[in-house]
């Protein structure tokens, strides 16, 4: 799954030195340099409105010398939480390598969740990496998920989700992956 999937999410976790600038009406931005003179910006943005809360990001990475392959990648995200528990989400990437005959990758993820209360939530999503490994390999996953919030500051989930990849670079497609999860988180 990962040399076909990604969530074009910058360039993950690593050692970096970041600058985070204040919050100036509900926007702020950030930018970090990692090894191999890696370098990415974002732009954040947060508020709450009559309709809802609404959240969104854009971000840009140049991997520069940084793995074996360098690439340009841009990426976004928006999320909204109506007032009445609906909540939705989008988010989609592209990735350039910059090598001869690189082909440009791209990603899409949805969700649709809503919360009952301030004790259950539900949701199910959608995602789709197509090109990351190969031209015409097409990665997805679908899922849902069940949230309880019994007491203040404990949460217990359960989450199914499958993963399919089409491609065409082998006779057959690989066999599906399903994956069940479950377990709590305690704040404290």
């Amino acid at each position: 799954m990962g040399d076909t999937r990604s969530q074009f999410d910058g360039l993950s976790r690593n050692d970096r030195l970041r600058y985070d600038s204040p919050k100036f009406a509900g926007f702020n931005f950030a930018g970090s340099i990692t090894n191999g003179n890696a370098w990415e910006v974002a732009g954040f943005y947060a508020s709450e409105f009559s309709f809802g809360k609404l959240a969104a990001a854009a971000g840009y990475v140049d991997s520069r010398d940084r793995g074996t392959t360098r690439f340009k990648q841009w990426d976004g995200s928006v999320s909204w939480l109506a007032p009445f528990g609906l909540n939705l989400t989008f988010a989609a990437g592209q990735r350039d390598p910059q090598v001869p005959g690189g082909v440009k990758a791209d990603n899409f993820y949805s969700k649709i969740g809503y919360k009952f209360g301030n004790i259950h939530a539900v949701s199910a999503e959608l995602g789709i990496t197509k090109d990351l490994d190969a031209k015409g390999d097409d990665s997805s996953n679908f899922g849902a998920a069940y949230v309880i919030t019994p007491w203040d500051g404990v949460e217990l989930y359960a989450a199914l989700r499958r993963y399919q990849l089409e491609t065409t670079l082998e006779p057959n497609d690989p066999d599906d992956i399903s994956q069940v999860m479950a377990g709590t988180r305690i704040k404290f």
